[in-house]
């Protein structure tokens, strides 16, 4: 049984300023629970929840209670596991207590110092239930809809949720600091915390660690346009690697390689993924979520000369090489590090033995 029910879930839905939330959407949001509910991955450990000073079972029946105005918010997580591919992509953590300015502070299990880790922080709204009437979902014409929060504090998370009725089931609590952005999805409807959705399904060695001013950026993008699910995760995966195929961000993404396809050519037609078509990856371009000021210091940066202008292509297509190699292109499977073919054992020697169709 979530600790947040489905009653509680309506009390916030009521919050709707149109009174959309009837019967009908009360259905909705049931079923919008139990998909959620459904899909949710593995949890990493339970999270005890205090506001303003007072505790609450999750972060939602604070947001219930009127008195609260998330000045303070402290995340605890309650006996976290030492070890497991549950904490992959997830550093440590053991408490993280955020002010309403956004600042924060960040407590690792069994560090070398006492002082806890200073860092800003930020809230991306994900999985969530915008309440609908049965005239809405028929109607022909456009239908007003919640404008997105962008990336908030916690204090402007309450006040949207607050106003629009909107019902969260899941946040991404952000945390920019000296050694990047650190991403630790929260499950709001049972106070849980999430690992992250690479865990277990892409090697750590894949990561690529990016600056807290690029992931800035590409978080404010997710939060603000909404992509989509899918499309955000693809993004963020990307964005922290040097390029993946269709086929193995389908395997992270846990979806169909057509339906991922059809995802990252939507982002590759916005400008924001790059198709390599001689090795099939597609690459972030972390440019493209900078602003042009950003972009002009960048350019203005003075670059070590090449020695030999065919050097940089020579490059290019060595690292294209590298990052083809890492999955048979036949059929996906991942390659050893040692392994020095371009295919598999496997279908290296299916190869070897097919007749020769030109002989």
């Amino acid at each position: 049984m979530p600790l947040a029910t489905l009653a509680e879930l309506n009390q916030i839905a009521r919050r709707e300023p149109r009174g959309s939330h009837d019967s009908y959407s009360e259905s909705a949001l049931e079923r919008a629970v139990d998909e959620y509910l459904d899909g949710r991955r593995a949890r990493i450990a339970p999270i005890m929840v205090e506001v303003d000073g007072k505790p609450f079972p999750t972060i939602l029946h604070a947001l219930l209670d009127g008195t609260t105005t998330f000045e303070r918010v402290r995340l605890t997580v309650d006996h976290p596991p030492t070890a497991g591919t549950v904490w992959e992509f997830v550093p440590p953590l053991q408490a993280l207590e955020v002010a309403a300015d956004g600042s924060a502070t960040v407590q690792r299990p069994g560090a070398a110092s006492p002082e806890p880790d200073r860092s800003i922080a930020r809230l991306i709204l994900r999985d969530h239930y915008h309440p609908r009437s049965a005239h809405d979902d028929n109607a022909t014409g456009p239908v007003a809809a919640a404008v997105r929060p962008g990336l908030i504090t916690w204090p402007e998370f309450a006040e949207f949720v607050r106003s629009t009725g909107i019902v969260p089931f899941s946040a991404a609590q952000l945390t920019y600091g000296e050694e990047g952005r650190a991403r630790f999805e929260l499950d709001l409807v049972d106070s849980q915390l999430l690992p992250d959705i690479r865990a277990g399904r892409l090697p750590l060695a894949r990561r690529v660690r990016r600056s807290s001013r690029l992931a800035h950026g590409v978080d404010q993008y997710v939060a603000r346009e909404e992509p989509g699910v899918l499309a955000s995760h693809a993004l963020e995966v990307l964005f922290e690697t040097n390029g993946l195929p269709a086929i193995d961000l389908a395997h992270v993404l846990g979806g169909v390689r057509e339906l991922v396809t059809s995802t990252l050519e939507g982002l590759r037609a916005r400008g924001l993924v790059a198709f390599d078509r001689r090795t099939g990856i597609y690459r972030c371009r972390p440019d493209a979520f900078l602003t042009a000021d950003e972009r002009a210091r960048m350019l203005d940066e003075p670059l070590a000369p090449l020695p030999n202008p065919a050097l940089r292509t020579s490059v290019m297509e060595l690292l294209a090489a590298a990052d083809s190699r890492a999955t048979c292109p036949l059929c996906g499977d991942p390659l050893l590090p040692s392994h020095r073919g371009i295919l598999c054992e496997r279908c290296a020697r299916e190869v070897d033995a097919t007749p020769d169709a030109s002989t």
